[in-house]
């Protein structure tokens, strides 16, 4: 691939990104936080972050949450801030001092994922960004649906919410994976493979795994689950209305 061409897929990006802010109407905003785990998604929202926060004048860290629930957690976490400060973005570990529960483990993680994100995020005027994507969001559609959730929690996750108040963002739910991980090749950005994502006895890896056996199967079933939520979140908004 020529320079000229490389430069084109990246600027491309920037731009897809640019447009997800503006539609979340959060181009005034002058700070920025990425949850950062190390994976391919976040990874790519870290760079986009930075690469939209450098060429509009705003602020923007990526903050890494050390659960300590495995045991090569911390280096982990310490090669992941490497890399980020290795391509100049700034970027800090929170480690979390709570022992995990026996059961229950990725609902505490994300808690207090999120209670030090948002705190983090108050003292700083920040705004958080986090790195649900279409397959994410289709997931979370289906494994409500599956538990009997109401228009409510079939609408998904939004792209804008409050919590603990603090703004957090999803701008990349309308981005495919397969175009995070392209975006990660063009700039020549490694990435960490979690092993949790492949553990089973999680309902969402359970989840993500009837998803790509329909697909394999022919079955739209990705896409009539974000459909679904599409709809849920119109039917959501106008019975608020």
């Amino acid at each position: 691939m020529t320079q000229i061409a490389l430069t084109s897929r990246i600027a491309s990006y920037e731009a897809s990104f640019a447009s997800s802010i503006r539609a979340l109407n959060l181009e005034t905003v002058p700070r920025f936080i990425t949850a950062l785990s190390g994976g391919p998604d976040s990874t790519a929202l870290a760079c986009l972050a930075d690469l939209y926060a450098r060429s509009r004048g705003k602020d923007h860290m990526a903050v890494i949450v050390n659960h300590n629930i495995r045991r090569d957690a911390t280096k982990e976490a310490v090669r992941v801030s490497q890399r980020m400060k290795n391509r100049a973005i700034a970027c800090q570990i929170l480690t979390i001092a709570d022992k995990a529960p026996e059961t229950g483990v990725q609902t505490w993680a994300r808690d207090q994922r999120f209670d030090a994100l948002t705190k983090l995020a108050r003292q700083r005027g920040a705004v958080v960004l986090v790195a649900h994507h279409q397959a994410d969001q289709a997931e979370t559609v289906l494994m409500r649906l599956s538990h009997g959730s109401g228009v409510v929690g079939l609408a998904g996750m939004r792209g804008l919410t409050m919590r603990d108040a603090v703004l957090v963002a999803r701008p990349l739910l309308d981005w495919q994976s397969s175009d995070l991980v392209d975006l990660l090749g063009l700039l020549s950005c490694d990435f960490e493979d979690d092993p949790s994502n492949k553990n089973i006895q999680f309902e969402r890896v359970q989840m993500r795994g009837f998803l790509r056996d329909a697909t394999a199967s022919g079955l739209p079933m990705t896409n009539s689950a974000l459909r679904l939520g599409g709809a849920m979140q119109a039917l959501s908004d106008h019975l608020d209305t």
